[in-house]
């Protein structure tokens, strides 16, 4: 990715008022640029999950989608295949962590809260091994809450402190003396949320109300005051019967501040100095940087005919999203900074207004409609289905504020996703006043002059095996297949002890079997040792910590303990008996099976196998493969495995080991792709259709076998299974427990058809309206992001 310094024509259109000149800055501009340029050479990536819900009941799912997507296009990243997903607690000691595989940027994962979590506070976060490379805030965080039934009976508030915390930044970073300043202000509580409403007095030294300001829901808010050298002023607010003073920092006896002003089309940024430092730059030239930490601008600033230089910008010419003024002095030393965010042409897409709901007896199907996609292109969706009443969604982030807001500020911001919900005029306004008191941004100038970010960490694409050979000597060996993966050979010779196997993806609890190849062909176990890489789940640092999820409500009821669905088997079904026969006898035989079974039987005796192997073949029977695993094409899901009559795990070793192995060793096999309900226990499982499968001679593919003729080994660090998203039980679904914090469903990878409508079902729990929280993206980089109520019928 290369960092472009633009002629400031084509980007920039500015008034000039009193003495601003149109040509650059001086000789300091090259090494200004120059640093900048290496600073962003690397490319960015940004992760955001779609967590299902953030308050979760113990004996729930945490479901997540991750878009993991490139930070200055925005567009889906296809650099990195390995993504970390970890629970921390309190202590950031980790709680559970996953490895997960992207494919087009998505990823999806669940995670059981369990024995492992109890009542209390937990992060989730997520990142790529290169995110490690920079400071900027480019991964995922967010606070979740877990509710042990055991432990509480009522969900309660959170106790917060009495005493507000109040913080109090000039714009621009300088409180100046003897000049108008706009300072921002933000009034907290004592776990770091904002206090709404609260109206405030600044007072000076002899107690004379100089301003009055009242911050907005959040807590944010701004009021313009002069102060005078050698006077001291404070803060004065009222809170539950309680004056609380808070005393203002002293104005700088010299200095220059800058003021925003935002109006329609236009953004105009004052520079004022006092008195006291006017005589002493007046014939300086100042640099004025704008960027987003991608590319950059340079414009001139100078005082030599006024003390108030204005600079006016159209905001079409501005970059989408952050924008970063930074004034330097002629020594390239950074003096102000503010950021500003400009909305024009950020494109967030939304469902038509009218939605259309249909019920079945067990689902509900909801029809949303998006115009202004391509459908021809990759898109994805996640949707979280919860009560219309539901407390238990407190994400602060959406796809759109993590991806255009949170990476380029220092402290992480409450509800975030106000800002980029319904956009209108006052959550504008609200922006520019967080952006006000943000302070200086997530990019350290003494790091981009001093020290730009180094490439340790790579992209990583799954894992690398070195096989290295105890012995020298000309010897071959054999990596059996790792998922769906194609086996590989090595040969070594004697100056050679060892090779590489690349973006190999083994699943959790599966091992990797290396054989060495006799001359004639035989395989044996071997005496070799394997290095990986990566070989550990590295931790990312934060310098701030994350705000607990925004929701606290109080459940009159006590709080209701949920069921697992268990994972049951099928039926046992038993193989028919097989006697040997011969000629006319095996045509009998293959007539008899074909009659009595459910689904299509092929067999494979010789000269009658037009598929190499196993693998190809099922894929040809509508089974395709996707991260080592076999789904059925109608449901995506996997089907049920028997392997002569012994139901096996979709992820099993004895039924990878068949993926590569040719159709000669194969007696037959029988398919169904119908979705159907099977006897169990006294009760029935869903299966996704069944694949059964019959061998010539079971025993030269058992896994005692398998073991006989390889080395087995267990890698440090795996993939994790895909593993389906299981619904709780709970005793009732229309009271209000079930209201407030139950789960309908968790949809994570969705995709919108021809006619752009986006499809999705989901358990029907005789529920009149049902809420949605949507997020999505596509492949052009265009971002979904809404929450719907839908009713699905009338009490």
């Amino acid at each position: 990715m290369l960092v472009f310094i633009k002629n400031i024509d084509k980007r920039f259109l500015f008034a000039i008022f009193l003495s601003l000149f149109a040509s650059k800055s001086n000789s300091q501009a090259p090494s200004f640029n120059n640093s900048y340029q290496t600073y962003a050479q690397l490319p960015r990536e940004i992760a955001y999950l779609h967590l299902n819900k953030t308050t979760l009941i113990k004996g729930e799912d945490l479901g997540f989608t991750a878009y993991i997507s490139d930070k200055a296009s925005k567009r889906l990243s296809h650099a990195t295949r390995n993504l970390y997903c970890l629970i921390t607690d309190k202590n950031d000691s980790v709680i559970k962590q996953q490895l997960l595989k992207v494919d087009n940027g998505i990823a999806s994962g669940t995670m059981a809260i369990d024995s492992l979590l109890t009542s209390g506070y937990y992060t989730v976060k997520a990142y790529t091994n290169y995110m490690c490379n920079f400071r900027e805030h480019n991964h995922f965080a967010q606070q979740i809450r877990v509710i042990d039934p055991e432990r509480e009976s009522v969900v309660k508030f959170q106790k917060r402190g009495t005493k507000p915390d109040v913080q109090l930044l000039p714009e621009g970073g300088h409180l100046v003396s003897g000049i108008p300043n706009v300072m921002g202000v933000i009034v907290k509580d004592s776990l770091g949320f904002g206090i709404g409403h609260v109206v405030g007095e600044l007072k000076n030294d002899t107690n004379e109300t100089v301003a009055v300001f009242r911050v907005n829901h959040l807590g944010i808010g701004r009021f313009l005051m002069m102060p005078k050298l050698g006077e001291s002023y404070h803060i004065e607010i009222a809170q539950k019967d309680n004056l609380f003073k808070i005393p203002v920092k002293a104005a700088e006896p010299k200095g220059i501040n800058l003021k925003l002003t935002d109006t329609k089309g236009q953004i105009a940024l004052e520079f004022k100095a006092n008195n006291a430092t006017y005589e002493s730059i007046k014939d300086d030239t100042y640099t004025l940087a704008i960027h987003n930490g991608h590319e950059i601008e340079s414009v001139p600033i100078t005082f030599s005919k006024g003390r108030k230089p204005i600079k006016v910008f159209n905001k079409k010419a501005l970059f989408t999203g952050i924008n970063i003024f930074t004034l330097f002095d002629q020594g390239n030393r950074p003096l102000l900074e503010r950021l500003y965010f400009n909305y024009e042409g950020i494109d967030i897409q939304t469902s038509e207004a009218e939605s259309k709901a249909t019920q079945a007896k067990d689902t509900a199907t909801v029809t949303l409609l998006y115009k202004n996609i391509d459908t021809s292109k990759f898109n994805n969706f996640s949707v979280s289905v919860l009560p219309a009443d539901t407390k238990s969604y407190g994400a602060h982030h959406n796809i759109v504020s993590q991806a255009y807001l949170q990476p380029y500020v220092r402290g992480y911001i409450e509800d975030a996703q106000y800002y980029f919900t319904d956009i209108d005029k006052k959550k504008q306004y609200d922006l520019d006043n967080l952006l006000l008191t943000q302070g200086w941004s997530a990019y350290s100038w003494d790091d981009i002059f001093n020290d730009p970010p180094k490439l340790e960490y790579s992209f990583d694409r799954g894992i690398s095996i070195k096989v290295v050979a105890e012995k020298q000597k000309d010897q071959k060996f054999w990596v059996h297949p790792i998922n769906d993966s194609a086996p590989e050979f090595l040969t070594f010779s004697k100056e050679e002890k060892g090779g590489i196997i690349t973006e190999k993806y083994p699943l959790k609890g599966n091992s990797i079997k290396v054989s060495k190849v006799q001359n004639a062909g035989h395989l044996i176990s071997a005496d070799v040792k394997l290095a990986y890489y990566p070989n550990t789940i590295i931790s990312i640092n934060e310098d701030f910590l994350e705000l607990d999820p925004k929701e606290y409500n109080i459940v009159q009821q006590p709080i209701t303990q949920v069921k697992r669905f268990g994972n049951s088997l099928l039926s046992n079904t038993q193989r028919l008996d097989e006697v040997v026969v011969y000629g006319k006898k095996e045509t009998e035989r293959e007539t008899k099976i074909k009659r009595i079974v459910q689904g299509k039987v092929d067999f494979f005796s010789e000269g009658r196998n037009k598929y190499p192997t196993f693998l190809s073949y099922i894929q040809a029977r509508g089974f395709p493969s996707k991260n080592g695993r076999i789904f059925n094409a109608i449901s995506q899901k996997p089907p049920a495995f028997y392997i002569n009559d012994n139901r096996v795990r979709s992820y099993d070793d004895q039924l990878l080991n068949l993926y590569h192995l040719p159709l000669n060793e194969f007696d037959y096999v029988i398919t169904n792709r119908t979705k159907m309900e099977f006897p169990h226990f006294g009760d029935t499982e869903t299966v996704q259709g069944f694949v059964k499968i019959y061998l010539r001679d079971p025993r030269s593919v058992t896994i005692k076998d398998i073991r006989k003729r390889s080395t087995k080994f267990m890698p440090p660090i795996a993939f994790e299974l895909e593993k389906t998203f299981y619904k709780p039980k709970y005793p009732s679904y229309h009271d209000d427990f079930f209201q407030e914090y139950g789960v309908i469903d968790w949809l994570p990878e969705n995709h919108l058809n021809e006619k752009g409508e986006l499809q999705i079902a989901f358990p029907n729990l005789e529920q009149e309206t049902v809420k949605l929280f949507i997020e999505g993206i596509t492949n052009k980089g265009k971002l979904i992001s809404e929450i719907i109520n839908v009713k699905l019928f009338k009490k």
